[in-house]
């Protein structure tokens, strides 16, 4: 079981933005991967842009953070709309005068196959999941070259990995992991590290919502090795790994925070049960 724990002043005076951080739920328990990670940087020490394009979920976030003791903002921002995360990120400038950490979570998924994809569908996923995060990653990067600093933390998926029959989405997260790498490799040298977190089936607010059954729930846990269900704090805690001192000589790398999700064939043969009954985004059963 995965609890939320002190992680310690680790990022005392630094500031990170997550992207799809807002979240209308406060559960503890069950906190969404965005807002789990904005909530355990905060509890770090760091000062957190909760960037949303819904300003109810990105005030909730932040309400919950600062009502915890925390420091939080709310920022409005549609990462698909041209020019948009310019202006968020100058925005944050303006407030806070420094950028350390990133976290590309905001994300949007797809149920249309190959062969009925319009060219509509296709940009509206790959606009949010792909071309977003690149262009939010080109604006943090403005600001950390000349800190020579910084850290930029990208949220993969299994679809990027394995079949899911959801191509635009899991075109889109494979694409990311080649940008996590390839920005690695050409920003290192300016002192920033570019990595990604591959969450499996996280038990979210989202998830509740769309299938909170018990034998749902179970299902989730047996297409797994080790049995279980995550929880956004399981993701939360990687990415505050890989945004911390700590990983100071780590870029370039994914760290899978799924309970062994891909270690099994797809019979899921150790629980006898099929990951591809699972949404990849959501986690719910399709």
């Amino acid at each position: 079981m995965s609890a939320r724990r002190d992680p310690g002043p680790r990022l005392d005076g630094r500031v990170a933005l997550v992207s799809g951080a807002g979240s209308i739920a406060r559960d503890d328990a069950i906190p969404s991967i965005g807002s789990a990670v904005a909530k355990l940087l905060a509890d770090a020490g760091a000062m957190v842009f909760v960037l949303d394009r819904d300003p109810v979920a990105a005030a909730h976030t932040a309400d919950w953070i600062i009502q915890d003791g925390g420091q939080a903002r709310p920022l409005v921002c549609d990462i698909a709309q041209e020019g948009a995360v310019e202006t968020a990120v100058a925005e944050l400038m303006a407030s806070a005068g420094r950028l350390d950490i990133l976290v590309n979570n905001a994300a949007v998924t797809s149920t249309v196959s190959a062969v009925d994809m319009s060219h509509a569908e296709w940009s509206r996923v790959v606009d949010v999941n792909l071309r977003g995060a690149m262009f939010l990653s080109a604006a943090a990067l403005r600001v950390m070259s000349p800190q020579h600093s910084g850290a930029i933390i990208n949220i993969l998926s299994p679809a990027g990995m394995r079949s899911f029959a959801n191509p635009a989405y899991a075109a889109a997260k494979a694409g990311l992991g080649g940008l996590t790498v390839d920005l690695a490799g050409a920003w290192g040298g300016h002192g920033i590290r570019v990595n990604a977190v591959t969450p499996g089936t996280v038990w979210t607010p989202m998830v509740q919502r769309l299938d909170p059954s018990p034998g749902a729930r179970k299902l989730r846990g047996a297409v797994t090795a080790l049995g279980t269900e995550g929880t956004g704090w399981d993701v939360a805690f990687a990415v505050l790994f890989l945004a911390s001192d700590e990983a100071r000589w780590v870029t370039g790398n994914n760290i899978v925070v799924d309970g062994g999700f891909l270690t099994l064939p797809p019979s899921g043969p150790r629980h006898g049960a099929d990951p591809t009954a699972i949404d990849p985004k959501t986690g719910a059963l399709t």
